[in-house]
């Protein structure tokens, strides 16, 4: 949160105290020593300006991919709110590289403001975090009642742009548990939906943790409860342990403001996007766990900047998965200010890098049967003279990494469930990828092709003719989140953990924005 009627003292106070300072965790000594380098390619230096509109300024921006269009809200003062004091605007694109409109052309609209009364969120609210889960969007905010100090509100929407509040209260307020000089407070959350929880990292410049020389510091939150008045664990110096007033501000994960953080399925980290040192923007890497640990040395993506970046993510805030599906490769984009000429800051704009680690995503070796402990006593049988009975299962087909993180995220889900792993078939896998390939291909989305052709007749045009059932997904999503949005509920989770199938079929194409769109389609047979 900060406030344009006291930018001088609260905004550029925050940022210049962080520049030039090195990112380090807050304990001595806490970070593992398994900081594996990474290599980076592909850089993308700043775009032009991305939005336009009246806003007096444009920062703190939040940015997700979902179905093929880049969402993005921030924190501006527009001239056409009801209260004057700092707004949240929306905007998207089909381009990263802009502009960026509102929905079907024009300015930028408000859609979330202060209420105008004496609440704690009454004047301003400012630095979005956006996370959806499930069909509901969640966003978390920097508000203030009036030109004091910052504290985090949350907020939920069915369609990103008609915002109800949660609770009438903030749901992270300053601790008050020392004097760094720097009386911001609590704010500039940033949201990830992990394995079911709400991880939450933000700002607090009176925290035990905090920086003392200027209240530098992100401390790390997580719940199953959006708002955290339940179940919240905190992540210490001793790891995640349930929240106590003693602990709740006692780590910081990093030395930073204004920091975004993503989780990438691919690296299996959190990566946390932070503007330390002029000209760049440093990404730092957590342990999905242990927050202490780096698994991956630190990495910068060149390019002025004024104010803290979004890093562009998928709805659940986790990395944009690489088009091409190369093993080990995250693209990371970011987007910023990057202009202030001695104004508030202004100029939107895009940058970012390909990162590439050294991952073995190699094909695992099936598991060969057991060797026959007997010798067989008959003499073996004339070679057959007819072709084979042409409704066996073909050769095992090669599955691409895609396909095999769908089966292992189904056989996962349904373990849960009590069910049985299931065997890839051939035929339902080459079925799966016609049909997958025929929706990119034809602009349709749907069980029945154009030609009327469903599951069934589709399934045995590759000589599969036993009962089977189908799931399908369009968007920018990895496996493991597809399932998930199976497992929310309707004919898609009864069909996922119905264990009366026991073969599986998988075929994904990629395509769209950029190539990040995917297909999926999973076949589930009786045979």
């Amino acid at each position: 949160m900060r406030h344009h009627t006291i930018r001088t003292r609260s905004v550029f106070a925050l940022a210049a105290v962080a520049s030039g300072a090195a990112l380090v965790l807050a304990a001595a000594g806490s970070a593992s020593a398994q900081d594996v380098p990474l290599t980076t390619e592909n850089p993308r230096p700043n775009s032009a300006p991305l939005t336009g509109g009246d806003a007096a300024y444009e920062y703190a921006p939040t940015i997700i991919a979902e179905n093929g269009v880049y969402r993005m809200w921030y924190c501006g003062q527009d001239p056409q709110g009801a209260v004057p004091g700092d707004d949240i605007l929306y905007a998207e694109s089909p381009d990263l590289n802009g502009p960026f409109t509102a929905p079907g052309g024009g300015d930028p609209l408000i859609v979330f403001e202060g209420r105008g009364d004496g609440s704690f969120d009454g004047q301003h609210t400012c630095d979005p975090s956006i996370v959806k889960v499930g069909g509901t969007y969640y966003m978390y905010y920097g508000a203030a009642v009036n030109d004091g100090v910052t504290t985090i509100g949350v907020a939920r929407s069915a369609d990103g742009l008609s915002w109800e509040r949660m609770v009438s209260a903030p749901v992270i307020a300053p601790a008050n548990q020392q004097d760094t000089g720097n009386d911001y407070g609590a704010g500039q959350p940033s949201a990830v939906h992990l394995d079911g929880l709400f991880y939450l990292i933000f700002t607090d410049t009176t925290g035990a943790g905090a920086l003392r020389s200027n209240g530098a510091g992100q401390f790390a939150w997580r719940s199953a409860d959006p708002t955290f008045a339940t179940g919240t664990e905190v992540f210490t110096a001793e790891g995640w342990q349930a929240s106590t007033p003693e602990n709740d501000r006692s780590f910081s994960v990093a030395n930073a403001f204004s920091a975004d953080w993503q989780y990438s399925d691919e690296l299996e980290s959190f990566i946390i996007a932070h503007n330390n040192d002029a000209g760049r923007t440093t990404l730092t890497f957590l342990g999905t766990e242990n927050l202490a640990e780096h698994p991956y040395a630190p990495v910068s993506i060149e390019g002025a900047w004024v104010e803290g970046p979004g890093a562009v993510s998928l709805p659940d805030k986790h990395a944009v998965d690489d088009g091409a599906e190369e093993c080990g490769r995250v693209p990371v984009d970011v987007i910023h200010s990057s202009r202030s000429d001695g104004v508030p800051p202004q100029d939107l704009v895009r940058k970012g890098i390909d990162l590439v680690a050294p991952i073995d995503c190699e094909t695992p070796t099936p598991t060969p049967t057991e060797d026959p402990t007997d010798e067989p006593t008959e003499d073996p049988t004339d070679e057959p003279t007819d072709e084979p009975d042409s409704g066996l299962p073909l050769p095992i087909l090669d599955l691409s990494r895609a396909e095999m993180q769908m089966v292992d995220a189904v056989d996962e889900a349904r373990a849960e469930a009590g069910c049985p792993a299931l065997r890839v078939d051939s035929r339902l896998t080459l079925a799966s990828r016609a049909h997958s390939e025929d929706m990119r291909e034809r602009s349709y989305y749907s069980h029945v092709n154009p030609e009327g052709e469903g599951p069934e007749e589709r399934a045995a045009d590759k000589g599969y003719t036993a009962q089977v059932g189908e799931n399908l997904s369009q968007g920018v999503r990895s496996a493991q989140q597809v399932v998930r949005s199976w497992e929310d509920g309707g004919d898609e989770r009864d069909r996922l953990l119905d264990c009366s199938y026991t073969s599986v079929g998988v075929g994904t194409e990629r395509g769209g924005l950029l190539g990040l769109s995917s297909w999926w389609t999973l076949m589930l047979g009786t045979d």
